[in-house]
């Protein structure tokens, strides 16, 4: 069998197919670990339960205090995560800045020259 036939054959039978992530699987920042994107979940589905009974008080307690504790993790691994980074580039200034720069938003955009 050549590498034609096998090839066609394999396209044949187990064609290219196309998927598409959920998004609330898209790691967006870094820093975000698969346990802190699963406790985000669960802090929205505690946030939707709380809404729903907001007669009475205890959803909404647990929602809080999911909240602040999720809030006061996710600081922490933010804050290690960059510290880290640093620590590792700090012989080298031109990392170090490029790692200061990416939490303010603030990067050099090199592909928007204008043709005059």
């Amino acid at each position: 069998m050549t590498h034609d036939a096998a090839l066609a054959a394999t396209l044949e039978y187990a064609p290219e197919k196309e998927i598409t992530i959920k998004k609330k699987n898209i790691i967006r920042e870094e820093w975000m670990t698969t346990g802190l994107m699963k406790s985000a979940r669960t802090r929205d589905i505690l946030h939707k339960k709380a809404l729903k009974n907001k007669t009475t008080g205890t959803h909404w307690t647990k929602f809080i205090e999911f909240r602040n504790h999720f809030n006061r993790i996710k600081r922490i691994a933010k804050e290690s995560y960059y510290k880290q980074l640093l620590e590792q580039y700090r012989n080298n200034i031109r990392k170090t800045w490029g790692v200061i720069n990416t939490p303010i938003g603030k990067t050099r955009d090199k592909t928007g020259i204008t043709v005059f």
